[in-house]
């Protein structure tokens, strides 16, 4: 009875960790190509998204995985299968009912493992793709003010703190960062729920943010007082927080702009000027450039005509 066990047994136990091998070879080579590429966490709504230079090689990096994972899952049945039957072919006792209902058993289990891997990295690169679609739509909304007289700056560093744009320009200096989070994933970008901002925090379905307005201020003030003290000249850079993916309701007119993307130009067609003469913007457009990864120069020296924006809504634009 005990050699009988045995030797049934023999054919999954084979198949198994010829399934195993398949597994660790695909996960050895992921390894020892991801190691290039940064890691970049999918954030929750309020934390702070990476850089999208970050987010290209996540999506490189998620789609890797996600292209040996359906190796995996294609795989293991063919392997298993494979396995079992060059086992079973060499043995010299009788094919076990016991033996295929094993294999049967082990192979659907480990094939369910590998596709619902399969399926966890696809939603993991669906959500970074999402992301890093969130990051270019900011960007390429902000890179649209150098034709209001703004030199734009992107990815920049001060200290420990990430700012994803620094604008320089005849109204001023503003800080914009981007706030996104899974709360509007797979949305359109354009359209989504509706978050509620009253001066100090942001108000989602279910959940509260007081971080990424209170931050966006903190990095505001840091750039002002890192610019005064390098230039000696008086400035209060202002915040901007970018939304995408929701459309931003506001109770109270105090506190900083929280605005969806395409609102970019209607806000700066009003915005309280806070003005710069020439020499003072390009004082500190050659001091921010060195915080930033890459800049977009302004095509005008001071303010186009623009329509009038409409501002029967005008606490959704404070100061």
């Amino acid at each position: 009875m005990h050699t009988a066990l045995l030797t049934w047994l023999k054919g999954p136990a084979w198949a198994v960790g010829a399934t195993l091998v398949l597994w660790g070879i695909l996960f050895l080579s992921f390894k020892v190509r991801g190691k290039r590429l940064p890691h970049v966490a999918v954030p929750a709504q309020g934390e702070r998204v990476a850089s999208l230079a970050g987010l290209k090689a996540q999506i490189e990096k998620g789609r890797m995985g996600a292209n040996m994972a359906l190796v995996a899952a294609m795989g293991t049945p063919l392997i298993f299968a494979v396995a079992y039957g060059v086992v079973v072919f060499f043995q010299s006792t009788p094919l076990a009912a016991e033996g295929v209902a094993m294999a049967g058993t082990l192979g659907l289990i480990m094939w369910g493992c590998s596709v619902l891997k399969w399926r966890a990295t696809g939603r993991d690169l669906s959500r970074v793709r999402w992301l890093h679609d969130a990051k270019v739509m900011v960007a390429d909304r902000v890179s649209e003010l150098k034709l209001r007289g703004f030199t734009v700056f992107t990815d920049c560093h001060l200290g420990d703190r990430a700012i994803d744009h620094i604008l320089v320009g005849p109204k001023g200096v503003f800080v914009v960062q981007t706030a996104v989070g899974m709360g509007a994933f797979q949305a359109d970008l354009n359209t989504h729920g509706t978050a509620t901002y009253d001066g100090r925090a942001l108000f989602f379905p279910g959940k509260e943010d007081h971080e990424t307005v209170s931050r966006a201020c903190e990095d505001a003030e840091k750039l002002s007082e890192w610019l005064c003290e390098a230039l000696d000249i008086p400035l209060a850079a202002r915040a901007i927080v970018a939304l995408p993916g929701w459309r931003i309701k506001r109770t109270s007119a105090e506190g900083i702009s929280v605005i969806h993307p395409t609102q970019f130009e209607a806000l700066f067609q009003y915005v309280r000027p806070r003005p710069l003469t020439t020499e003072e913007a390009a004082l500190i457009s050659e001091r921010v450039e060195q915080l930033c990864t890459s800049h977009v120069p302004s095509v005008l020296t001071t303010v186009p005509a623009a329509p009038t924006a409409d501002l029967r809504h005008r606490d959704e634009f404070p100061e």
